[in-house]
């Protein structure tokens, strides 16, 4: 049987409708407030009087006569569409499978878009402003940035192209042999990321 949530087997089914039928067959006196309400509205979208009309004692359902038997049938229709709308608030063990799966977004893969390369490109001329007027910060963007060279040719170019993004000769370390003589332990800096690397590069 198909229910709002997921299908179950027909066993289940019956027994959920076998207790919403002798619940809308129970007297409303012996309800709570809450339910009682629920009750007669259900009655009431299904164009029924309450208990399909009865007034004698709770009798089950196979011990009624068609025409009340088909009136209770109705009335629980009523109440299912009233439980899925949410209308009405179902309760017990097997109440959920009357109501739709809650909506939960799923990701589409797709990283959220977060501008990490703008981060990188504002970190990156941050440091090159305080590279074009202080030497200190000139000689840590450098070092940053050569960290893991080992060869004079890469260093020089990484130098050039530091001097190209304004950032004057004499306020960086010559040759790569300088830059570890003058390195020391390093303190508060501005410092770049190896992302930010591939954006001097490309300038």
């Amino acid at each position: 049987m198909t229910l709002p949530r997921r299908s179950v087997h027909v066993g289940v089914w019956c027994r959920l409708l076998r207790t919403l039928i002798d619940e809308l067959c129970a007297p409303v006196s012996a309800l709570r407030t809450r339910s009682h309400r629920s009750v007669r509205h259900i009655w009431h979208v299904a164009g029924h009087p309450v208990r399909a009309g009865m007034v004698a004692p709770w009798r089950p359902y196979e011990a009624l006569p068609w025409p009340k038997q088909q009136m209770l049938l109705e009335a629980a229709a009523a109440a299912l569409d009233l439980i899925e709308t949410g209308e009405i608030t179902a309760h017990g063990t097997l109440a959920s499978l009357l109501t739709p799966e809650p909506h939960r977004p799923v990701p589409d893969g797709t990283p959220p878009d977060r501008h990490y390369w703008q981060q990188a490109e504002d970190a990156l001329s941050t440091a090159v402003a305080l590279a074009q007027h202080d030497p200190a910060p000139a000689r840590q963007l450098l070092a940053t940035l050569t960290a893991l060279t080992r060869s004079e040719v890469t260093f020089q170019r990484i130098r050039d192209d530091l001097i190209v993004l304004g950032i004057p000769d004499d306020h960086l370390p010559r040759t790569l042999a300088e830059q570890r003589a003058r390195q020391t332990p390093a303190g508060p800096t501005t410092t770049v990321t190896s992302c930010e690397l591939g954006t001097l590069r490309r300038t």
